[in-house]
Formats: structure tokens, C-alpha cells, sequence
């Protein structure tokens, strides 16, 4: 019963923290922008010129914004200048990543990976990271298992139940996994970007393409309540 532990070497290590901490930037900037929209929000100042915040148009009406009270406003523009800082970041180590995605090291393990649908050069760069030697795994169930993407169960006796994923393993590769599990709605044999699937990458495309579909097709048909 005695299972094999599979340590991150040093390299790898500092490839997760580096991915790790792209991803708290990213929800560094998530709360800033929040901060942002809340303290407009307390004074009234609600944008009504587009759909989307944070487009263009959204940042040109932002910037036009001046609060009566001169302290409110004052408290604004440290909000602003605060996630301007934390909105360089992203750029900063996406480069960065990009660099090393493309670098001797990872690059062969990144092409192989983004010939998958949905799995862009940064996820593929992260799922090697959290992952490491796929070599390790025997049996795509054993990573389901791992990823905890797998259903939990509890069968007293001769009853079977099953119950939600038990999210028992790595989050940050489950979360990749699932973004680009969403990409699987459609069905495309030429990607929009990235490298021509090779044969198993199509095989996986059309094996989930299907129960996506018949997931879709149940919750369209369903009563609303």
C-alpha cells in the first residue's frame, strides 16, 4: 500500500511559484478593479455608455470621473494608481513566460500540449508545472483521480451513490483543465491559433465534443423553475 511521492525537482518548483504568482497578480487585480467600481458605485457614478467594463470606453469614462467631495475624489485616484501599478504585472510576466515557454527546456512538452483544444501556451506552461513528469501517470483515470475531477461515492451496503467531484486534488491544474474544457462546445479541426492537432488531440476533441453536447441538449430540454 505504500505509494511512490513524486517530489517537483528545483526547476520545476520554481516554474509553479512563478506561474503561482501570475495567478495572484491576477486576483490582486480582480480585487483593485472591484475597489474601484465599489467606490464609484457609493457615490453614484454608474456606467450606462457599453456593456462591458474595462474596455476602452469604460477606461475614457473612468478617467473623467471627479467626486464632489475632494477627499473621495483623492481616495479615487490612489485606487486608480494603485491598479495601474498591479495592471502592469500581468504584461510583465506573461512576456516572461512566453520566454520561457519557447525556451530549449519546455518547449517540445508546450507543443505537444497545445495541440489540445483550449490549452493556450500559458496553460500548457502551467499544467507542466503542477504536474510535472507525465511519464509517472499509468492511466488517465489515475490523473482524473489525482486532478479530483473524479466523482465521489458513498455505497453503504448494496446502495451506489455518487455525488459531485471531489475536488481532492490540485486546484490550480483542475482550474486549467476545466477553462479549457469549455472550449469543447464546438467541434474544429483547424484551431483558430496554435499548432494543427495531431491524431490523439483530435480523438480527445471528438470524444468530449459529444457529452458536452448531450450535457447541453439535457439542461436546454430541462423545466425552468
Amino acid at each position: 500500500m505504500v505509494r511512490f511521492v513524486h517530489p517537483p525537482t528545483p526547476e520545476l518548483e520554481g516554474l509553479r511559484d512563478l506561474l503561482r504568482a501570475r495567478d495572484d497578480v491576477r486576483g490582486a487585480r480582480m480585487a483593485a478593479r472591484n475597489r474601484v467600481l465599489k467606490q464609484l458605485l457609493r457615490h453614484g457614478r454608474i456606467f450606462r455608455e457599453g456593456k462591458a467594463a474595462w474596455t476602452k470606453l469604460h477606461r475614457a469614462w473612468l478617467a473623467r470621473q471627479r467626486l464632489d467631495d475632494p477627499l473621495a475624489q483623492e481616495a479615487l485616484e490612489q485606487l486608480l494608481i494603485h491598479l495601474d501599478g498591479i495592471e502592469r504585472q500581468p504584461v510583465t510576466l506573461n512576456a516572461r513566460l512566453a520566454e520561457i515557454a519557447a525556451g530549449e527546456r519546455w518547449s517540445g512538452q508546450v507543443e505537444i500540449l497545445t495541440r489540445f483544444r483550449g490549452i493556450s501556451t500559458l496553460t500548457a506552461l502551467g499544467l507542466i508545472a503542477e504536474i510535472g513528469d507525465f511519464a509517472r501517470i499509468s492511466h488517465p483515470r489515475e490523473l482524473a483521480s489525482w486532478l479530483g475531477i473524479t466523482p465521489s461515492e458513498s455505497s453503504p451496503g448494496d446502495q451506489q451513490h455518487r455525488g459531485h467531484i471531489t475536488l481532492a486534488g490540485n486546484r490550480h491544474a483542475r482550474r486549467l483543465l476545466i477553462e479549457a474544457a469549455r472550449h469543447y462546445r464546438h467541434l474544429q479541426r483547424r484551431p483558430a491559433a496554435g499548432p494543427e492537432p495531431d491524431e490523439r488531440a483530435w480523438q480527445a476533441q471528438a470524444r468530449l465534443y459529444h457529452p458536452v453536447q448531450a450535457a447541453m441538449i439535457r439542461l436546454a430540454a430541462a423545466p425552468a423553475t
